[in-house]
């Protein structure tokens, strides 16, 4: 007999201190498997352990919270495993079994002795050290494999008491490289801004990494890199909000580790670590520093960084004149002016690159930037591109604090009263 505990998890991810979720009691007959132990609870699945009849030997079991799971969550769950097959000699676990017991999947996994990171107290200074070379080696065998996890996040890890060892799991989310963007609710605190589905760009080892970055932010501060209050709120802190310097938050978190760490939030991929080698690199270094010294002075952080697969920078060459006009119109509105500038040129002289561009800089500056476009299929609507902008920036307005709302709402009604 299968005992544990689930949990219902209610939408308290993006507190900086969530409410313990109500249980919910499992029972689940699994022939073959005793002395069951809950590692971890989630929203939809349960990681627990359990020793094997035969041998002896103990074993990491991932199932579903719910005894009627959806279709989708069997599609997961085949995912999982058809990733796990494919990973075999990485940081992944070893797949043992794949069994169906009333009607619930599960996952069979080897185990290794420890608990989540998510449940480690934070750590010193060359604990941290140690601990993120390790994450970032278990990380490295999945990208060399060519994947990437898309669901990095402090319950993706399972860490050796002795702190030595990692395994790294919840891959039914993980793809080949480069992948598209689908991230569930229970990984939005640790996504990339490319992943959000605001941002049309392929995800690649870079969300990782940026990922990894948000777990080193946590075992540094204690919380995630950005805190809202609902779910529009925390999609639009990874796109626009530039998070708190971890060493501001905490006095014990070196400067230099604040550097790594923002290096690998950075919005734009092509600002962050290319690679989990290069991130190594530097990791090493501090370690090294610290060791010997007890300090770590602050260095350009990805100086030995290369990335594993070459790629056309997304910068802007030769379009300065036009940037500095689009911003100039920018600052003018930011100062009470109207402006209207037009974008024209034919196909692929680089529009969308100047506009992605200036969104960058508009965004850094606190502005909102939001698009529309114009298409052939949709010829019968004329303001569809328009409709489609103010649909974006009513997104970007409702996922404003309350005090923050209220004070829109009173500026577009004086705006358009009498009229509207």
């Amino acid at each position: 007999m299968l005992s544990g505990f689930a949990t219902e998890e209610k939408n308290t991810w993006w507190a900086e201190n969530p409410p313990k979720p109500e249980k919910t009691r499992v029972l689940l007959n699994l022939p073959g498997y005793h002395e069951f132990e809950l590692l971890h609870q989630g929203a939809e699945h349960l990681i627990l352990s359990a020793l094997r009849v035969p041998d002896g030997s103990r074993v990491l079991l991932k199932t579903t919270v719910t005894d009627t799971p959806s279709l989708e969550q069997f599609t997961r769950w085949r995912k999982e495993y058809d990733n796990l097959q494919a990973l075999q000699g990485t940081a992944a676990p070893g797949i043992l079994d794949c069994p169906v017991v009333e009607n619930r999947p599960i996952l069979v996994l080897e185990c290794i002795e420890g608990s989540p990171l998510e449940e480690l107290e934070t750590p010193d200074t060359g604990e941290f050290l140690k601990l993120s070379i390790l994450l970032v080696d278990a990380l490295d065998t999945v990208h060399l494999r060519g994947f990437v996890h898309q669901r990095i996040a402090p319950d993706s890890f399972l860490v050796s008491l002795d702190l030595k060892r990692t395994r790294l799991i919840n891959f039914d989310q993980a793809c080949r490289s480069p992948g598209t963007s689908r991230i569930r609710l229970a990984g939005q605190a640790y996504m990339a801004p490319e992943q959000t589905g605001r941002i049309e760009k392929p995800i690649d080892f870079r969300a990782d990494l940026y990922s990894l970055g948000a777990v080193f932010y946590r075992l540094l501060t204690g919380r995630p890199p950005f805190l809202a209050e609902d779910q529009a709120a925390l999609i639009h802190a990874h796109i626009a909000r530039i998070p708190e310097p971890p060493h501001l938050l905490n006095s014990n978190v070196l400067p230099m580790l604040s550097e790594v760490v923002l290096k690998l939030l950075a919005k734009s991929e092509s600002d962050r670590y290319q690679s989990c080698a290069g991130l190594r690199s530097d990791l090493v270094i501090c370690l090294e520093q610290w060791e010997r010294d007890r300090s770590i002075p602050v260095f350009p952080p990805g100086r030995l960084d290369v990335s594993y697969r070459l790629d056309i920078p997304d910068r802007l060459y030769g379009r300065d004149s036009q940037l500095k006009s689009l911003l100039g119109a920018f600052e003018s509105v930011r100062q009470g002016g109207v402006a209207w500038v037009q974008l024209r040129g034919n196909s692929g002289v680089g529009k969308s690159t100047l506009a992605e561009a200036a969104r960058k800089k508009i965004i850094n500056r606190g502005g909102f930037f939001v698009t529309g476009k114009f298409q052939p299929y949709h010829q019968n609507r004329p303001y569809h591109a328009l409709l489609e902008s103010f649909e974006e920036l009513a997104l970007l307005l409702l996922s404003e604090t309350e005090y923050g709302l209220n004070a829109w709402k009173k500026r577009i009604l004086e705006a358009v009263s009498p009229n509207g």
